[in-house]
């Protein structure tokens, strides 16, 4: 599936334009297991694989909020 992800954003920015076409890096949380290092190392892993297809990247981080029914 997220070979797919790749081949599909790499063709987008092909027929588009890399100025045109922009990825997200979200949700930035953390956990036990999901820490700062993680983030880092698949950022960089994604980051260099669409550096030539891309020029923009947007990051969100979780935001957790105390939500209740009426």
């Amino acid at each position: 599936m997220k070979r797919e992800i790749f081949e599909t954003f790499i063709e987008l920015s092909g027929k588009t334009g890399k100025e045109r076409v922009i990825w997200r890096y979200d949700p930035v949380f953390f956990t036990n297991e999901i820490n700062i290092d993680y983030h880092v190392t698949y950022f960089e892993k994604i980051a260099r694989r669409l550096s030539d297809y891309t020029e923009k990247c947007v990051i969100s981080f979780l935001d957790m909020y105390n939500y209740r029914r009426k």
